[in-house]
């Protein structure tokens, strides 16, 4: 268990490098937790009830790392916006918002095709496509939904935003229907639409789904009201 200790410490020494040219302090603290934890572990080992112990020593180890580089997506609650950053807990912290390589390719041959397309047509069909969901919605569901997006279409973007007070728990209803828009508080559902794929008819599909929550109460369920950390 020692000789495992040391190995970590040994692979994490670059890392540490990098983190003490940044600042020294990110390299002095980690290092000093890493070598008391790799000689502590090395005489834990030789004590056969001491497993417990080992394992508090790594966590304390760890805890002492701090991320260089604070990232979105390494925040404690990356859809509360604090204006303080709070690291999550454990190895999330280290999650800075790099983009999968894989990803980036899949994104490359997606912009190709855009580039072949007509922007004022596409701004064209955008605007059509959230003044026909706004329409839509009002239709189907009445007072019970604000809009809160302009309603001039040529001052919003390519989404829709309307209020509900079960905001959050409306759209993880709809979510686990197929529509997949997103939420930010205290109240607002928002609805993207990308107009080279999205059609008339997913707008309208939408408006229907939502429709069908609001009056079958599907967001009340309490599988819809627990909260994630991706909202």
């Amino acid at each position: 268990m020692g000789a495992r200790a040391w190995l970590i410490w040994a692979l994490t020494t670059p890392l540490l490098v990098y983190m003490g040219l940044r600042s020294p302090w990110s390299l002095v603290v980690p290092l000093l937790f890493c070598a008391l934890g790799g000689a502590m572990s090395l005489w834990l080992a030789r004590l056969p009830q001491a497993r417990g112990w080992r394992v508090a020593l790594y966590a304390l180890t760890f805890a002492a790392f701090m991320a260089t580089l604070s990232g979105w997506l390494g925040h404690a609650a990356p859809f509360a916006f604090e204006s303080a950053y709070r690291p999550a807990e454990g190895i999330a912290r280290y999650l800075c918002g790099t983009p999968p390589i894989l990803s980036m390719s899949a994104l490359d041959a997606a912009l190709d095709v855009l580039l072949e397309a007509d922007l004022e047509l596409v701004r064209e069909k955008s605007e059509a496509l959230t003044s026909f969901f706004v329409q839509a919605v009002e239709e189907a569901c009445g007072s019970a939904v604000l809009l809160v997006s302009p309603r001039d279409p040529s001052r919003r973007g390519s989404q829709v935003s309307f209020a509900h007070p079960d905001g959050y728990a409306v759209m993880r209803a709809l979510i686990s229907r197929g529509v997949v828009g997103d939420f930010r508080a205290p109240d607002v559902l928002r609805f993207g639409f990308a107009p080279l794929y999205v059609r008339f008819a997913d707008a309208s599909g939408a408006a229907g789904a939502l429709a069908e929550v609001l009056s079958s109460h599907a967001h009340e369920r309490p599988e819809f009201r627990r909260l994630s950390a991706v909202t």
